[in-house]
């Protein structure tokens, strides 16, 4: 499923403008140009938050009330646990954003459906519980 998702994401990415600082009202951690392609594209919208927080943390508002403050009070409302093995990784690894935020993504992804196909087999069987991790996969 997530090679499905990652051809879905390289095909829409074609129809993508330029995001620059000036979109607002959106934050943008790292201004794209057009047609940015997969690593750009799966940092868009909330990825651009965990990006800011892997890469400088949590920011403390000032008191402006400016769009600055504005910004960085609105990190909070992202946790922490992503964004900090992120950038541990980012750290060891010397990668970028993107590919180690991939990386960290499908490892909980496949921990995941392990622990639930192992739930599901107890009381089902294999068969279900194959069943089972392929629709939560799709869905």
């Amino acid at each position: 499923m997530r090679l499905v998702d990652a051809a879905l994401m390289m095909v829409v990415s074609r129809h993508q403008i330029a995001l620059t600082t000036a979109s607002i009202p959106y934050y943008i951690q790292t201004p794209t140009p057009a047609d940015p392609g997969y690593w750009s594209i799966i940092t868009n919208w909330d990825g651009q938050w965990y990006e800011r927080i892997a890469s400088d943390g949590y920011a403390v508002p000032d008191s402006s009330g400016g769009l600055g403050a504005y910004f960085a009070a609105n990190a909070f409302n992202f946790l922490p646990l992503f964004p900090l093995l992120c950038g541990l990784l980012m750290a060891v690894t010397g990668l970028g954003f993107a590919p180690v935020a991939s990386i960290v993504s499908l490892a909980c992804g496949a921990g995941a459906m392990v622990v639930l196909f192992k739930v599901i087999e107890r009381g089902a069987g294999n068969f279900v519980a194959a069943c089972g991790v392929a629709l939560v996969s799709a869905s």
